[in-house]
């Protein structure tokens, strides 16, 4: 179990602040953590689709730009591009999650979606 979860650290990843230079609209942004984290803090324009959810929500992904995937800290994002892969979507992990984008001083919002 270890080794496998070590191969998903060892993919091709991106930082929060790299993803923040990149235009909003070139990309989808998908956040694998669950509703109370989200409502929490999260990236603004990031789409909640619970870690979960994923597989059987992969329709709802907008495969036609880059998709990143983000969570607290980059673990459950570097399980879900994993299964994104199997899937036959290419996604990328953003490096250190939520977490990473708030320790670079990047916007954030906060509160209910809706």
């Amino acid at each position: 179990m270890l080794d496998w979860l070590r191969s998903l650290w060892s993919r091709d990843d991106i930082s929060a602040k790299d993803l923040f230079t990149l235009p909003i609209d070139s990309y989808t942004l998908v956040d694998v953590r669950e509703v109370e984290e989200y409502e929490e803090v999260r990236v603004a324009h990031a789409q909640l689709i619970p870690l979960g959810e994923l597989l059987d929500r992969t329709d709802e992904i907008d495969a036609s730009h880059d998709v990143y995937v983000i969570c607290r800290s980059g673990r459950r994002s570097a399980i879900a591009v994993q299964q994104l892969h199997e899937q036959g979507i290419a996604a990328v992990n953003v490096a250190g999650g939520t977490l990473a984008w708030e320790q670079a001083g990047l916007p954030v919002a906060h509160g209910a979606v809706g």
